[in-house]
């Protein structure tokens, strides 16, 4: 147990309080009266010490533990699945209409008998008209992509059942 001592210093007549650890007051006591005169003792209550068979206070009211919350499902994102399927099969269509457009361009450079400006003319305009499409073939490939890698990061942030 713990004892609070108060008294004076044997020596000096200064006043002093220390705290003893003993078995009993008595004990406490002889092992003050070495250093000191001792005027008040008490026996200290453990500030650690917590009655856990006390009843519930009045004024604290009680409280049931939240229950615990289900993480939602990852949506589906469908939009972005179908989004993403238009725009590769557009992309697709300017691949393939490049290159029918390519074959035409070349094949009037290579049948036209007289080669007059306006074959020529036709021709550079269709092979050139074929780089537009396949950079908007491209382009449409890309953002399909970058949409489906959207969803997938969007899923990620969900949590996993």
């Amino acid at each position: 147990m713990r004892f609070r001592i108060t008294g004076s210093n044997r020596a000096t007549g200064h006043e002093l309080s220390t705290t003893i650890e003993a078995t009993t007051e008595s004990q406490a006591r002889e092992i003050a009266a070495h250093s000191m005169t001792i005027t008040e003792i008490h026996e200290e209550e453990d500030p650690l010490t917590v009655d856990y068979a006390s009843p519930p206070r009045e004024d604290v009211p009680a409280r049931l533990p939240p229950k615990p919350v289900q993480p939602a499902a990852a949506p589906d994102y469908g939009a972005i699945k179908r989004g993403a399927l238009v725009l590769t099969i557009l992309a697709v269509l300017c691949y393939v209409g490049g290159a029918i457009s390519l074959l035409f361009g070349f094949a009037i450079l290579l049948l036209s008998s007289n080669h007059s400006q306006f074959d020529t003319a036709t021709a550079i305009t269709l092979i050139l008209g074929t780089i537009s499409s396949f950079i908007t073939g491209a382009v449409l490939e890309m953002l399909a992509a970058i949409g489906i890698a959207v969803r997938d990061i969007a899923r990620n942030s969900f949590p996993r059942r």
